[in-house]
């Protein structure tokens, strides 16, 4: 696998197999900190408030960015 890698990215590559053990992937990490992220804005009184006056409204993402940092919802 690791020879298969280098040939295709052009970088050496270490690879690893356990049994058990490491650690969460790259999209295990995304996800939880995702799901962080919206249990924090949820946790928030003015998104409750939001979301409480707007039935039917759902929180679906949060922009932490420089530029927006708001809850998005639809």
């Amino acid at each position: 696998m690791g020879q298969c890698l280098a040939r295709w990215t052009g970088v050496r590559w270490d690879v690893q197999f356990r049994e058990s053990g490491g650690g969460a992937t790259l999209r295990e990490a995304s996800l939880a900190a995702q799901a962080a992220q919206l249990a924090a804005a949820r946790a928030d009184p003015l998104v409750d408030a939001l979301l409480t006056r707007f039935k039917g409204a759902e929180l679906i993402g949060v922009d932490i960015s420089e530029r927006t940092q708001h809850a998005q919802s639809r």
